[in-house]
This record gives C-alpha cells, sequence and structure tokens, in this order.
C-alpha cells in the first residue's frame, strides 16, 4: 500500500491549481458564458465557483471542534451570492491564482 502523507497532498493541490489556473487561461473569454447544457454553469461560472470554495478553508481556520452554531445555509447563500457576481476573465484568473 502506498502511503499518501502531507506533502503528498500538498503537491497534488498544487498541481490541480496550476492546471485549473492553465485551463482558465487558455480558453478565450469569448467563450466563457458557453453553457454545456441547459440548468448547468456557465464557464465563467464554474471558474469562479472553483476559485471560491477556498472559502470553506475559513471554516477550518476557526479550528472548530463541531458545526454547532455555524449557519451553514447562509454561508452557502453568500457564496452563491459571490459566485453570480460579473467578472472579467482576468478577474477570475486572478482569484484562481
Amino acid at each position: 500500500m502506498l502511503c499518501y502523507g502531507a506533502k503528498d497532498l500538498a503537491r497534488a493541490y498544487r498541481t490541480v491549481r496550476n492546471n485549473t489556473v492553465q485551463t482558465a487561461q487558455d480558453i478565450p473569454e469569448s467563450q466563457y458564458d458557453f453553457v454545456a447544457a441547459p440548468g448547468t454553469r456557465t464557464i465563467r461560472q464554474l471558474l469562479t465557483h472553483i476559485a471560491l470554495t477556498d472559502s470553506f478553508s475559513s471554516i477550518h481556520k476557526e479550528k472548530r471542534t463541531s458545526f454547532e452554531g455555524f449557519n451553514f445555509p447562509e454561508f452557502v447563500a453568500k457564496m452563491t451570492a459571490e459566485e453570480q457576481k460579473p467578472r472579467s476573465k482576468a478577474d477570475i484568473v486572478a482569484m484562481l491564482e
């Protein structure tokens, strides 16, 4: 069995982040509003969503021992509202970096 430690996890995270940034840079801004299927996010919304997922790390920084008292629906509503704000390709790439 292979041991997958903290350094491996950190390296994998950086690889995925770099690949995501590269993909965001490679897609022409004219294609950022492409929707693959009705009811799904545009490329712009998806990349923004990915960039905002780091907001969840704030929960870990609080060093909580439980989620008691944490208003998850409010947190998700704020994330969703933030995701809907208009952003340029440059703004989104900067958020991802």
